[in-house]
């Protein structure tokens, strides 16, 4: 048996797809509704469980979804939200490596 962590999940996702990656998390039991303000391309079938990975077949695809993101930095150049709700989310490449977090 072998434990790995979601981080560990998406860099595996990533290379084996060769594809860009996003991870999103954020805490159980918060408004929803805020949760898709933070991030909007999210849908209510991504909500459960309250993680989740999206591929991209390029970078700028990627970034675009990332920089939606609100996170604990607040609101971004590309998403106004304000509100009491943080998406957490994390980037990878297509060769397995992390490359940016929001917070």
């Amino acid at each position: 048996m072998q434990y790995i962590t979601f981080m560990e999940a998406l860099q595996y996702m990533c290379k084996l797809e060769k594809k860009w990656g996003l991870y999103f998390s954020y805490n159980e039991g918060v408004d929803l509704q805020e949760v898709l303000k933070a991030a909007p391309y999210l849908k209510a079938e991504h909500l459960t469980p309250s993680n989740g990975a999206f591929l991209f077949d390029t970078e700028k695809e990627m970034l675009k979804h990332f920089n939606m993101t609100v996170g604990d930095n607040g609101p971004t150049r590309t998403n106004s939200y304000d509100g009491p709700v943080q998406v957490y989310a994390v980037t990878c490449s297509p060769e397995g490596e992390i490359q940016d977090e929001n917070t």
